[in-house]
């Protein structure tokens, strides 16, 4: 679990942060889903990240994502509140931003998937990290190769 502050075992980082970047399901859902082939990676990324003092950002219908994710793998019952549980934690992170899907932001997603023929909430992250001047961090193939020309994307 990404540390509230300072490192993994609580001690304050030293130097700089790193940059903030935009998070989208797909890292998170790994992060919490153990057995998910890309979990490890999504894990050790964001507790170094986050231990070195980094923010992640990621648009308000991350929560919403993540949730759907979470439930559909793991399935009822244990799924559904895993699910919420997930959620939850992410928006109680110190070093999570959680920004609000607003005109501007929408308008700008509505751009991005009508310019690159994405998926709506593909589009959303793309756009935040685009207003925001910031990376994306994904595992999506679609995000990490058709918005190369208007953000940096990379996975974890």
């Amino acid at each position: 679990m990404p540390a509230a502050q300072g490192t993994a075992s609580g001690a304050p980082s030293n130097g700089p942060a790193p940059a903030p970047v935009v998070v989208d399901a797909s890292v998170w859902a790994a992060f919490f889903l153990v057995a998910d082939t890309t979990h490890a990676a999504s894990y050790a990324w964001l507790d170094r990240h986050t231990a070195a003092g980094g923010l992640v950002v990621s648009p308000s219908i991350l929560l919403t994502e993540v949730t759907a994710a979470i439930s559909r793998r793991l399935g009822p019952p244990t799924g559904s509140m895993a699910a919420l549980r997930a959620a939850s934690t992410v928006g109680r992170l110190a070093q999570a931003r959680i920004v609000p899907m607003d005109e501007a932001l929408m308008s700008e997603a509505t751009g991005v998937a009508a310019r690159f023929g994405l998926r709506g909430a593909d589009s959303i992250y793309i756009a935040a990290a685009r207003q925001l001047g910031i990376p994306l961090l994904t595992w999506d193939n679609e995000q990490l190769t058709r918005a190369t020309g208007i953000i940096t994307a990379f996975h974890p």
